[in-house]
């Protein structure tokens, strides 16, 4: 057995570094490859936490071999990429989603814990999805965006939903992602920006993006609004329904457009609650108003544009609190 399992390692690692030179069409003629070696990631996964869970003595060959697989699917992400949308999206997207559809039930039963196949699967599908964002153009991300799965964005309803576990992976991956750009201050990041408001379709980008930075910044412990009040605010703009021509209709449009962005903004404080509720309950929500409350800034800089927006995203979340506790009183 372990001589079977050294010779597939040898031959799964020369077909994995001969990928290097392969050219991109290669992914797109031949899928059927690509559909193959996620299936024996599946398989060499199950059998790997298998094999770490009863101690045998060919997990180390088992682990490599996972290592392997998992690095020619990057690979083949990767030489996707370099086509941009077409391959990518076509292709790959394509051909993992359904591979992911098919087994996002499967797991190992473990001693100690279960661990579930589409976790370690989506993080690939991520790193691949974040660089892809990083070196696409404006209209190579819309028609991947596009064709993105539905049930993987991040909502309400697909996060609620028990038989869907797409949308609470890419949260997890998000956020991870998100927190790092996040910590780096940049004045804009483009790339977040983007991710963030298609990950996220039903929230109002600017709303959303304060609440992201308030949860996932670092900060003094006795001066917590302060310290978010100094990050930059990178990201946020949804330029795409800003965008619309004057005409007789204007006055519609923008009226309609506020009372559009009133409801995402409403969409942001019940998705904030859901996903971050340790961080927006009522006794520390008054704390925040009190302490945003008491800051002083000069009335044209971006501290206090930022310190008004927070409060009122403070104060529409204790309403949304306070509305949704009407309707469920506590027994």
């Amino acid at each position: 057995m372990k001589n079977d399992i050294r010779t597939l390692v040898t031959l799964l690692n020369d077909f994995s570094n001969s990928l290097d030179n392969r050219s991109p069409y290669f992914v797109y003629f031949f899928k059927e490859m690509l559909s193959k070696i996620l299936d024996w990631n599946f398989r060499v996964w199950k059998l790997e936490w298998q094999s770490f869970d009863k101690n045998t003595e060919d997990r180390t060959y088992w682990f490599e071999l996972s290592r392997i697989l998992e690095n020619a699917i990057r690979k083949i992400g990767q030489l996707a990429i370099k086509q941009k949308q077409f391959i990518f999206t076509v292709s790959f997207l394509a051909e993992f989603q359904k591979h992911v559809e098919s087994h996002k039930k499967d797991r190992v039963a473990m001693k100690e814990k279960v661990r579930f196949y589409v976790f370690d699967i989506f993080r690939i599908f991520y790193q691949l999805l974040f660089e892809f964002v990083e070196l696409a153009d404006y209209a190579d991300k819309n028609y991947m965006w596009d064709s993105f799965p539905e049930k993987w964005k991040i909502t309400k309803e697909n996060l609620v939903d028990k038989e869907n576990p797409f949308a609470r992976l890419s949260l997890h991956q998000f956020l991870d992602w998100a927190m790092n750009r996040i910590l780096a201050r940049p004045k804009s990041d483009f790339q977040l920006n983007n991710v963030a408001i298609n990950l996220f379709p039903e929230v109002e980008a600017s709303t959303w993006a304060m609440i992201l930075i308030f949860v996932l910044s670092p900060y003094d412990p006795q001066n917590r609004i302060a310290s978010i009040l100094s990050m930059p605010r990178s990201f946020g703009y949804d330029f795409a329904s800003a965008a619309f021509s004057f005409s007789e209709d204007y006055a519609k449009k923008v009226e309609l457009k506020k009372l559009q962005d009133e409801a995402r903004r409403q969409n942001a404080y019940e998705l904030a609650v859901l996903i971050f509720p340790s961080f927006f309950t009522e006794k520390l929500l008054a704390e925040y108003i009190e302490e945003a409350s008491k800051l002083k800034y000069d009335e044209s800089s971006s501290e206090e544009h930022k310190r008004l927006e927070l409060l009122r995203i403070f104060k529409g979340i204790q309403s949304f609190l306070q509305e949704r506790d009407s309707h469920n009183p506590k027994e």
